[in-house]
């Protein structure tokens, strides 16, 4: 008896994220869409972290047409990704057909230029020193009632490591002053970072302040966790 047995390859895909659309015009971006029972809605953000919104808070309309817009957006990259592959697998059959038993003779009659540093080569460089990210930074939006709080994260990966930028909002109406920031990341290998920084004086009422942390991996971060604290005047 002969046993055939197919191995099908699939891309795995990442999870398509969920934006919920706040009537003070901020999106946050969650897993999932929130799941409201009375006046409150539970929404699980990026990291896996549960919390709740006054239903109140979040604008419907907006959030709908938000998630449509962003879902045809994907659906026409995709659509723009295949077409260049496409063409790309038709482009190199035709030079490998060129190429088929065609003899090529190159003569050289001078000396090679001089290699110099132009925005190619310096785009190159700043690729291998890991200057540029290697995919679009991922960013969660937070909303609290606490007097200083983490109000924005923004996570951009490079080739050798990971930055992590922090944006913290003061919402007392006195201020905030010497405030302290502790970072806590979570990876896929269950290895775990604690870092914190400092961000010396005052920070006035509204405004934001911004640490950066720098990992040294690129590792899958699987979770973070922020821990402000700072003084306040009574």
């Amino acid at each position: 008896m002969l046993l055939t047995v197919l191995f099908c390859l699939m891309a795995i895909e990442e999870p398509v994220p969920y934006y919920v659309v706040l009537k003070n015009k901020k999106v946050m971006t969650v897993k999932e869409a929130p799941s409201c029972q009375g006046r409150l809605c539970k929404v699980t953000l990026l990291n896996g972290q549960v919390t709740s919104l006054p239903a109140k808070l979040i604008d419907t309309v907006e959030t709908d047409r938000y998630n449509t817009e962003k879902a045809e957006k994907r659906e026409q990259e995709r659509l723009a990704k295949e077409a260049e592959a496409a063409a790309n697998e038709k482009a190199k059959a035709k030079r490998e057909a060129r190429r088929k038993n065609k003899h090529i003779a190159i003569t050289v009659d001078e000396a090679l230029p001089k290699y110099e540093r132009n925005p190619n080569t310096q785009a190159k460089q700043a690729v291998e020193e890991g200057d540029v990210p290697m995919a679009e930074p991922t960013v969660n939006t937070f909303q609290s009632a606490d007097p200083v709080y983490v109000s924005r994260e923004i996570i951009t990966t490079y080739s050798d490591h990971c930055d992590v930028e922090l944006q913290i909002m003061v919402n007392h109406s006195k201020g905030a002053n010497d405030i302290k920031v502790n970072l806590k990341v979570s990876y896929e290998n269950e290895s775990a970072d604690n870092m914190e920084k400092s961000i010396p004086g005052r920070t006035a009422f509204q405004k934001t302040a911004t640490v950066t942390f720098r990992l040294d991996k690129t590792d899958a971060i699987t979770r973070t966790n922020h821990k402000v604290t700072a003084v306040i005047e009574e």
